[in-house]
This record gives structure tokens, sequence and C-alpha cells, in this order.
């Protein structure tokens, strides 16, 4: 496949940097070309290891440099203990010269002495994200990914760009199958708009909304290459364009699958600094802040007395937290 020339198989160029435009499908026709049946095998791997004869007929060598390099190359050679005990991974030894276990066991240290670890506690739910589908297998195999499927992982950014040391981080990152519509696709992108509710609530707050925003405005649209794809699934929809490897998730109910998610910090409510905000004021008499947030307890204490009557002027309207998909 190296040596041949191809319009669909990419240029691999700097990190960041825009490559050539390929067809998906031709890219995956041509692995499946060249790689060959045991390649694509999503089976585990079995454990079974070669005869000294077999491995020797592999390699093209003797039968003795076989088995040295069979010994060489065994896993018990890994093990650090001479007396075959395994020592836990958790634990990095005190007399250790290598400079980075050091340096773990210094930071280690260190958020053991912090009152809040935030930055762990990402790291935590980076992990979960990250393994939720890892090995996953399925109950039903008519839900079992194909063999040389593909799997494109696809990134959304915020809207708005956050200039940092780091660079723009994307907002969450999903693996989507290569046979997969992007119906599926839009579906799982998530925005905490959808679940946005109109209207203005000051003198009913406790009146059940009919609809959220995702109910009311289903239009939608991809725009890749200079194609518009509309999502015209409902009646009501718009035309808005005029203005694998067997480790991987196999389960292809759980695709479009998350693998990140960027952790928005939850707004608290301004009276009691505890509970998530429920709701925002505008032109609030009794509010220090223009807006003002509140949970629902203290937005109706101090907004309704007993009887639910309205006290003072004010605009109130639904809020819905940007931490709600955490």
């Amino acid at each position: 496949m190296a040596g041949r020339t191809d319009e669909n198989i990419p240029t691999y160029e700097v990190a960041n940097v825009n490559t050539k435009k390929i067809h998906v499908g031709s890219f995956g026709h041509l692995w499946r070309q060249n790689l060959s049946s045991c390649e694509l095998s999503l089976a585990e791997v079995s454990g079974v290891d070669l005869e000294d004869e077999e491995l020797a007929t592999e390699l093209d060598c003797t039968a003795d440099i076989a088995t040295e390099i069979k010994s060489l190359c065994s896993v018990d050679a890994l093990k650090s203990n001479e007396d075959g005990e395994e020592a836990d991974p958790e634990i990095i030894p005190e007399d250790s010269c290598l400079v980075t276990l050091s340096i773990r066991n210094k930071i280690i240290e260190r958020r053991k002495e912090m009152a809040v670890d935030r930055a762990f506690r990402q790291e935590v739910f980076l992990h979960e994200m990250e393994s939720c589908g890892l090995g996953a297998r399925p109950e039903d195999l008519s839900d079992m990914v194909d063999e040389g499927e593909l799997v494109l992982t696809l990134e959304v950014f915020h809207p708005v760009v956050y200039q940092k040391s780091n660079g723009n981080k994307p907002n969450v990152a999903i693996q989507v199958l290569g046979t997969q519509k992007l119906t599926e696709l839009r579906d799982a992108i998530k925005c905490v708009s959808d679940l946005q509710i109109g209207g203005e609530f000051s003198s009913n707050p406790d009146l059940a909304p009919e609809n959220i925003c995702k109910d009311l405005f289903k239009s939608a649209f991809f725009y890749f290459e200079g194609v518009f794809y509309n999502d015209m699934r409902y009646p009501e929809c718009r035309d808005l364009s005029r203005l694998i490897h067997h480790e991987d998730c196999l389960d292809r109910r759980l695709y479009p699958l998350y693998v990140r998610k960027h952790w928005f910090c939850t707004r608290k409510c301004n009276v009691c600094n505890i509970y998530v905000a429920k709701w925002v004021t505008n032109q609030d008499s009794l509010a220090p802040d223009d807006p003002c947030f509140f949970c629902d307890v203290c937005f109706k204490m101090l907004h309704y007395d007993t009887e639910g009557n309205k006290l003072g002027d004010f605009l109130a309207y639904v809020y819905v937290d940007h931490g709600t998909f955490n």
C-alpha cells in the first residue's frame, strides 16, 4: 500500500494541519484489500505460544537461537522481583532511580495536601469516559460491529473560543462507525440550548412547560466540504442550507460513542451558594445583581409569599446550567 499512489490514501502531515480530502469508504476498502483475515479479525488473541521448532521456522533461524530468543522475550523476564512475587503497581519504590517515578511520587504527595483536587477529578472523569466502552461486547450477536468496520473520531468544539495557553480544547470527542447515518451523529451531539424552555415565568413559576427547544426547533444540518446535509426527518424541519481493532467497543448499540467531554463548572445559587441555579431573574428589585441566579428553593422563598403571590418586580426565566451533561 505504501508504494501505491491513490487519491483516497491520506497524506499525513504536521498535527492540527488539514490534510487532503479523501473518500472514507474507499479508504476503508483499500485497508480491507491489503489486510489479511487474521489482521481484520475481532476475535480475542489466544495466548498459545509457538513451539521451538515452529518459532525457528517462523524466524528462519536455528532451534537453539529460537529457544534463547523465546527465553529473553518471555513475559516473565519483565518481572522485577527475583522471588517471583507480584508487586503492587500502585506503590512506587523509594529506591527507584527513574526520574519519572520520582516526579510521580511528588505529585501524589502534593495531592494529599490539597483540599480540593480539581485537576485530578477531571482526569478521573476523562478516564471514565474513555473506558466506558472499552472491550464491550454485545449480548445479541446481531449488534456486533462487522470486521473491517471504520471508526471515525469526531471532535466538537464549543462555539466560544477560549484563549488559553494550551490552545483550544474540544468540547466532546465522539467515535462513530463508518456505516452509521449522519442523523445518528446529529442526535449524539448534545447542546444545552436544546433543554432551554422559552417564556417568562415570574407570575407562575410552577407552570409545567409544554415543550423544550429541542422539541420546537428540529431543523439542523451538517456542512462538509461545500455540501449541506439537511436533517429532514420530521415534517416541521426546514431546509437551512439556503442562507476497528478487537479491543474497541464492538457493540453497535453504543455508537455514536462519547470518548471525551469538556468539564463545565456549575453555576451555584447566588443566595445559598450550595445548589445549582435553576432560575435567572432580570430587573429584580430584590436581587443584588442583574442577572441573578437562584436555586428553586431560594427563588421561591425570596420572591413569593406563603400563598404563592409574587413579591416585587422582576422577570424570571428557567436556567439550564452548562454542567448538566457533566
